[in-house]
């Protein structure tokens, strides 16, 4: 049997666990290293929680994808898990009769070449993983359970939207109470409260984000999962933003970077006239490929959310640089990090919701090693006439 041990770097780097977990730039200081087709690796779930030792796993590179956003598959291994872009592993190296333990970085930080160990990856796609079914389960039962409480306290009347401005500038309209556009948070969940058959207790948030410009903040490490019942004609436009420490803070010490995180979940409302103008952006630019356009093919979205593919026709990805070539969208951004405060965004996730599955409706955790805070905002409801 071969043994681990921990290399010296390894040893130093977990008695600061804790702190280095807040750190957006780890493993950018390492020495580079390559990940390869054979390569022995330690990681987490995306559902489990990071640094929990009970769920720690380990596997064996069997294909490699080339990845370049948040959530797309990156690494198939020989069990049948997959890596995502951006998480954070632990390559094993082997010598002779012992593996040493390499640093924890992110999958984005190594080295590599898109390559595929046929045999190993054809036989790794059909194992069942029960790990893997308990959670789509639970997390399936839950999330039906939810929406089906909010159906049951809707009205049974339907009330059509009411336009807030007749101009033909596509500004924002007032929801009627039939559409429920929101999202549940778990703050005292762990992964176990969805993988095990156990009833969880711990208390849920459910908050609503239906009128243009209202905003939830919350600790981007917390369970929550969107929901979205639509009964009306109404198109929802919603951000998602994905915040890091403001980059005088990112200079600082690792404990006065983790104050950025939130303690409890902040509720807020952006001007009106501002959240307007970027309706009418997102509106008529949604597949533009111009300047200001909001085109796929300038801000593609990830491939796939938890092994489920993502509708790419209303779902858009637009990155820190890219911003600040979108002027209406830089002004909410800015705007919210003038609010928020010792915040960045880093980047946003655009989400155009026209029935009653769209948005990211599973218990997950947004990407905890890489940001501290997410700000969901409602920036546009608009009938399909528009």
């Amino acid at each position: 049997m071969k043994l681990i041990i921990h290399s010296l770097s390894v040893v130093a780097e977990n008695q600061n666990d804790a702190s280095s977990d807040d750190d957006c730039g780890f493993g950018s200081d390492l020495d580079p290293e390559t990940i390869k087709i054979g390569d022995k690796i330690n990681y987490w779930l995306t559902m489990n929680v990071w640094g929990d030792d009970s769920t720690m796993r380990c596997g064996t590179v069997v294909k490699i994808l080339s990845a370049k956003d948040i959530y797309e598959p990156h690494l198939h291994l020989d069990n049948g898990d997959t890596v995502h872009f951006g998480e954070k592993i632990r390559r094993l190296e082997e010598t002779g009769e012992e593996y040493i333990e390499r640093p924890w970085r992110f999958t984005n930080s190594y080295d590599f070449i898109p390559s595929e160990e046929k045999r190993a990856y054809r036989k790794s796609i059909t194992r069942d993983s029960n790990t893997f079914k308990k959670i789509v389960d639970n997390v399936r039962k839950v999330a039906e359970e939810a929406l089906l409480g909010y159906k049951n306290n809707s009205k049974s009347s339907l009330e059509h939207c009411e336009r807030s401005n007749s101009d033909e500038s596509g500004k924002s309209l007032l929801p009627t109470m039939e559409d429920r556009n929101g999202l549940i948070l778990a703050p005292k969940c762990s992964e176990q409260c969805f993988n095990s058959y156990k009833k969880c207790h711990h208390k849920k948030e459910q908050l609503t984000v239906n009128k243009p410009g209202e905003y939830v903040a919350f600790n981007a490490i917390w369970w929550h999962h969107g929901y979205f019942i639509h009964v009306t004609e109404c198109t929802y436009y919603t951000a998602q933003l994905f915040c890091v420490p403001s980059r005088e803070l990112q200079s600082n010490t690792r404990t006065q970077r983790k104050t950025t995180r939130l303690e409890k979940y902040v509720i807020g409302k952006l001007n009106e006239d501002m959240v307007s103008e970027l309706t009418h952006d997102l509106v008529t630019k949604w597949d533009d490929n111009d300047d200001r356009g909001y085109s796929v093919e300038k801000y593609p979205p990830s491939k796939k959310f938890q092994e489920q593919p993502i509708d790419k026709c209303k779902n858009r990805h637009i990155q820190y640089e890219q911003i600040a070539k979108l002027p209406k969208l830089q002004r909410v951004t800015t705007e919210i990090e003038a609010q928020l405060k010792n915040l960045t965004v880093d980047s946003v996730w655009l989400i155009k919701k026209t029935k009653g599955d769209d948005g990211f409706q599973h218990w997950h955790q947004d990407l905890k090693h890489s940001i501290t805070t997410t700000v969901i905002v409602n920036v546009g409801v608009v009938t399909a006439t528009i």
